[in-house]
């Protein structure tokens, strides 16, 4: 029994150890998989989005590209033309629905050789949708990219 003097502290302390690393290694996950949940609603968010737009923009009559429009649940803007659909006498023309505050899309038609002869076949374009987790688009905060095309015969 003399030998057994402060072993009981010492088992204490190493159950001690033990369960902080065990706790640190709990918490560590926990902080990992929150951060996925919130990756994985920012890209269904921003995939809805894109839907929205892409379905939007196929709606519209064969718009001659280039073009290029910006839109948030605040309004729209450009750095380009507009398509030739656009109505720019009215602010509330297009915005995206209030489900996606705090995002943006940023969406541009450009001309698409698909016959590989150097020059842009006419009736074809390809559009670009990208969403931005922010109000105005910043390469920084940009969370989705889709390309696909629309052709118009």
């Amino acid at each position: 029994m003399k030998n057994q003097k402060g072993q009981a502290l010492i088992e204490i302390l190493i159950a001690i150890a033990i369960l902080g690393v065990v706790a640190v290694a709990f918490l560590s996950a926990l902080t990992t998989a929150s951060r996925a949940i919130i990756i994985g609603d920012e890209r269904t968010s921003a995939e809805g989005l894109v839907r929205s737009e892409l379905e939007y923009v196929r709606s519209r009559d064969f718009s001659p590209p280039p073009w290029s429009y910006n839109v948030s649940t605040t309004g729209y803007s450009t750095d380009s033309d507009y398509p030739s659909w656009w109505d720019e006498t009215d602010p509330e023309f297009h915005k995206i629905p209030s489900e996606y505050t705090g995002y943006c899309a940023r969406v541009t038609a450009q001309g698409y050789d698909a016959s590989g002869n150097g020059q842009d076949d006419t009736g074809i374009s390809e559009i670009t949708v990208e969403v931005y987790h922010n109000e105005n688009p910043n390469p920084d905060d940009m969370v989705l990219t889709v390309t696909t095309y629309k052709v118009f015969l």
